[in-house]
């Protein structure tokens, strides 16, 4: 499975993959019938995904 987000703000990245991360972490509980929570880990998961983003680490799309 693969999810492609594409937006127009550079800075908003970290934010965004941080969110995506979350987000994803809840399917795999429901998917898996584990019930949910929401463990206080966006600071720590904007920190690791804006390591990334410092780096170059992300792929551009060409889309317009």
């Amino acid at each position: 499975m693969e999810f492609t987000h594409t937006f127009d703000d550079r800075s908003m990245a970290v934010f965004m993959a941080a969110g995506w991360h979350r987000c994803l972490d809840a399917l795999e509980m429901i998917v898996e019938e584990i019930p949910v929570k929401w463990p206080e880990n966006a600071d720590e998961l904007r920190k690791v995904y804006g390591e990334i983003v410092a780096k170059g680490d992300i792929q551009e799309s060409n889309n317009t």
